[in-house]
């Protein structure tokens, strides 16, 4: 039966067809107009095709159009023929119109958003460029058996999350056997993609003026050297933006030790991002980890404070109870003059946010006395920061600030900290105020939020968007703004401590924080809240 015999019965939206050399499927004018594409390259639109996978469809103004049969010959040989190291994009079904005239392929499910990144996306790290350049010299250095096409290959060229050791190029079926051309387009594809990124620094000359081969310009590539401060590949000794670092910070500021003498000892302290090791008398080394750490904002950050660090030492020598544990200055490698981290004063303490801990607080023998007083000294502290420095701690988590046995506090961390118009860009769920969360805007107003937070779990033992309700979550309730304070018989959990001893005035400013819009110091009604309870006034100016 022919192809129009078969497409006048009109039982199947997909019908599939042997010819002699592949097996094909007729794709029907409606399925246009019910689907819109996926993706568009330079030659084609792409389609979801339903379970099949994607449908990649030929612009009829394209060269490939033009030269369709000699196109049919590629896919035909791909699918037979060829040794050719691919599969993202490799076509198992032709797709012809209803007069069976090839029109494009069926190739595997891919999500263009998800399933990989395009090697000439500026948000690809260059080291991973410079690898995907390395593995398509490799694979095409390989390709066997595919007919000869003049159509250029190289639009698009993917590094696949399914298939990690090797490059994936979009439009295979026009790759060719000729060498010459393969050459060309392969050492031009390697030179655009080097030549329009400004951190992989490697002199690549126009084909048509290079004596290099591509196993040349493969070796330039897996010789160069990489620098995760920067995110810059580079032929020379040193990374030319650690250089140039090195010369915009004052000399005073810089502290030249080689990494390896401080990483060398045990360390004492271990964080997400940093790792904390014994430098000298009353020192600590904080360095930083190259996977986890954003350098670029770290300098800048740590510039700034820097830039206040007499403001602070000034505060600090007013004899309060709480002290700030700034950097006092950068670590530079002194060969290769690259940052890695900073020294600050020693401290002894254990970090605030074992306060919300019962049996922590009564093995330390603290009473809510004393939990106020450290309250109060961390409210005075955030206050003065804010206030004299213009800084913000945006990720107030209980973790970043310690206190010792005499209850005098330290803040820790200052380069994760927001400062003038630079923003924090990592918090801690559960603390931070949902709307700014979801906006990624954290301000100064964020740290009272978080406080309060705090300050209630650690007077309570609970997170006040803790116990049951609705099987919803502690996020979820402080998004819908259901808290334990509010009237929405929320069952607080057992180990919970009642919270009637409370003033009105304290009871009130949680409950606007929480469920409302304040975003203010609570120390006033906290310092309240002592007085009623104690009968005297707290003042934090005590020998520390």
């Amino acid at each position: 039966m022919g192809i129009e015999k078969i497409f006048e019965k009109e039982i199947l939206d997909e019908i599939e067809i042997w010819d002699e050399n592949h097996l094909s499927i007729i794709i029907k004018e409606s399925f246009f107009d019910n689907n819109k594409p996926i993706f568009e390259d330079d030659y084609a639109w792409h389609y979801r095709y339903g379970l099949l996978g994607n449908l990649k469809v030929y612009k009829q103004n394209s060269e490939v159009y033009k030269c369709i049969d000699e196109i049919e010959k590629n896919i035909d040989a791909l699918g037979y023929n060829a040794y050719i190291d691919q599969e993202d994009f490799f076509p198992f079904r032709k797709a012809v119109d209803i007069n069976g005239k090839l029109i494009g392929y069926i190739y595997d499910n891919f999500e263009f958003s998800k399933d990989g990144i395009d090697l000439a996306d500026k948000r690809l790290n260059n080291l991973a460029k410079v690898k995907g350049l390395i593995r398509l010299i490799t694979q095409m250095s390989k390709a066997r058996g595919i007919c000869t096409s003049s159509i250029y290959p190289l639009t698009h060229v993917f590094i696949s999350k399914k298939y990690k050791h090797k490059v994936q190029i979009l439009n295979i079926e026009l790759l060719m056997l000729n060498p010459d051309h393969m050459e060309s387009y392969v050492y031009e594809y390697v030179r655009k993609i080097v030549n329009s990124n400004d951190d992989i620094k490697v002199n690549i000359p126009a084909y048509n003026e290079s004596q290099l081969s591509l196993d040349e310009i493969k070796n330039k590539l897996q010789n160069l050297n990489y620098c995760s401060n920067h995110n810059v590949c580079y032929d020379s000794m040193e990374c030319p933006k650690c250089v140039e670092l090195f010369r915009e910070f004052n000399e005073k500021d810089i502290q030249k030790t080689a990494k390896s003498i401080v990483t060398n000892q045990s360390p004492l302290n271990e964080g997400g991002e940093a790792i904390i090791y014994p430098y000298k008398k009353k020192l600590v080394a904080k360095v930083f980890k190259q996977s986890k750490t954003d350098y670029v904002f770290k300098r800048k950050v740590i510039e700034r404070i820097l830039s206040k660090k007499e403001i602070l030492k000034d505060i600090n020598n007013q004899n309060l109870k709480y002290k700030y544990i700034f950097p006092e200055k950068i670590l530079f490698e002194n060969k290769h003059k690259i940052f890695y981290g900073y020294i600050m004063t020693r401290v002894e303490g254990k970090p605030l946010s074992i306060l919300r801990d019962k049996k922590v607080v009564k093995e330390l023998g603290f009473s809510k006395k004393d939990v106020l007083e450290i309250l109060i000294t961390v409210g005075e502290g955030i206050e003065t920061l804010h206030e004299k420095a213009n800084i913000y701690i945006g990720d107030l988590n209980g973790r970043n600030i310690l206190f010792d046995e005499d209850k005098n506090v330290y803040f820790l961390d200052f380069d994760g900290m927001g400062v003038d118009d630079l923003k924090p860009v990592f918090y801690t769920e559960g603390y931070i105020d949902p709307i700014s969360q979801k906006n990624k805007n954290i301000t100064m107003k964020d740290d009272w939020y978080s406080f309060a937070i705090q300050a209630f779990y650690y007077l309570t033992f609970t997170h006040p968007f803790n116990g049951i309700y609705q099987n919803l979550n502690i996020v979820e309730k402080m998004e819908s703004k259901i808290s334990l304070l509010g009237k929405h018989r929320v069952k607080p959990p057992t180990i919970a401590e009642n919270w009637n001893w409370m003033n009105k005035e304290l009871l009130d400013v949680f409950l606007n924080t929480f469920e409302g819009d304040t975003r203010r110091s609570i120390v006033p009604e906290l310092k309240a809240q002592y007085k009623s309870t104690y009968g005297i006034t707290y003042v934090d100016k005590l020998s520390v």
